[in-house]
């Protein structure tokens, strides 16, 4: 195993442009490192308006690289180059290969300079297979130190295009950003100016039609018309937002449902809503879920791989969303039991203390990846 004092860098080109799962992932995992002793940095993009991450990831150096805007790329490899031959890391984490880092290991290659590297695949084979693609075409995966999956399902669907079966590590939860708050729902009640008897359902996620944000509009004039004082939030940002907002108009919920843009304290959402809703397909794993969990929230996700992995009973639910029977069945039924959603919220916190922190995700790291 390594120790302290060992130099671990991210490539990952879109830190300061995106607050998706997986630039919340590198920056948590990278401040979790920190912790552990290790000296982390990311080299990614510059951005002209970049995204703000919070203070306690002020320990993980960036080091930005010049956008050039369509061949950012081209100018990006470089500079890569060029950091990775002056701070020579013990070991460098990959996500892609097309924004410079394909050209980056192939020269250093040819060079004959050995550098340890991972790849990390956030994403299903499913879901973006050029990306597999573009990494096997480009000698990634076969020259990789180690191919880490965020999940079974990935890991499954990468098999035939690795070495082996990859490393699977799951996402880490800042538990303590992300933990139960009973003023939450005064604080969410009073930012949207409604009752104090409102009653929340929780989405965070991009605004796409996979998403599945959708079949939960669909189920709202049943559930409303048990819970006038119900309210979707929808936080998240994309290409389907006009479109949802259509529909929830025409189907006359509008009023009841909240869309909210993308940011990256998503806590009090979690906090002040009674159930998270999930109902997308192609994803790698689901972070909103575990920071739901974290936050004493039961989920209700779809029926599609990989939530077999992350949603049990004793936390929450899985449907097939779309059956808008079957999800007003199964919100109204955690609805009307106050008992059972509290029971649920409890153990899903503690499967998150047992198994999902960042410190437990990070040794799992220095224990699997960085030897």
């Amino acid at each position: 195993m390594m120790h302290s004092g060992t130099r671990i860098t991210f490539i990952h080109p879109f830190i300061y442009k995106f607050a998706r799962g997986i630039e919340r992932y590198t920056m948590n995992l990278a401040t979790a490192l920190v912790h552990e002793g290790m000296d982390v940095s990311v080299l990614t993009w510059q951005m002209p308006e970049p995204v703000r991450w919070g203070e306690e990831n002020r320990h993980v150096q960036i080091i930005s690289v010049p956008a050039r805007r369509y061949f950012t790329s081209w100018f990006a490899f470089p500079s890569y180059i060029k950091s990775i031959l002056r701070c020579k890391y013990n070991h460098i984490l990959i996500h892609f290969a097309d924004y410079g880092e394909s050209q980056a290991f192939n020269i250093l290659r040819l060079l004959r300079i050995s550098v340890p590297y991972s790849v990390v695949l956030h994403f299903p084979y499913s879901q973006v297979p050029h990306r597999y693609h573009t990494l096997r075409s480009k000698g990634l995966f076969k020259h990789a130190t180690n191919v880490i999956a965020v999940s079974a399902f990935v890991a499954e669907e990468a098999r035939r295009f690795t070495n082996g079966t990859p490393i699977v590590i799951s996402h880490g939860v800042d538990t303590v950003s992300f933990s139960p708050d009973s003023s939450a729902h005064s604080r969410l009640v009073a930012a949207l100016g409604l009752k104090k008897d409102a009653r929340f359902l929780i989405t965070v996620s991009a605004l796409e039609e996979r998403k599945g944000v959708q079949w939960v509009l669909r189920a709202l004039p049943a559930l409303l018309k048990l819970w006038s004082g119900l309210h979707y939030v929808v936080v998240g940002d994309g290409p389907y937002r006009e479109a949802l907002q259509r529909l929830a108009v025409e189907i006359g919920v509008h009023a009841n449902v909240h869309f909210l843009a993308a940011r990256t304290d998503t806590t009090t959402y979690y906090q002040a809503a009674e159930l998270m809703l999930i109902l997308s397909r192609g994803e790698a794993s689901s972070l909103v879920a575990l920071e739901s969990l974290s936050c004493g929230t039961p989920v209700i996700a779809s029926r599609h791989r990989p939530f077999d992995e992350l949603i049990r009973p004793e936390w929450g639910l899985q449907v097939d969303e779309e059956n808008t029977e079957e999800v007003i069945h199964a919100i109204s039924f955690l609805l009307n039991d106050p008992e059972r959603r509290r029971s649920m919220g409890e153990a899903g916190r503690e499967h998150i203390l047992a198994e999902h922190t960042w410190e437990h995700i990070a040794k799992q790291y220095m224990e699997r990846v960085f030897t």
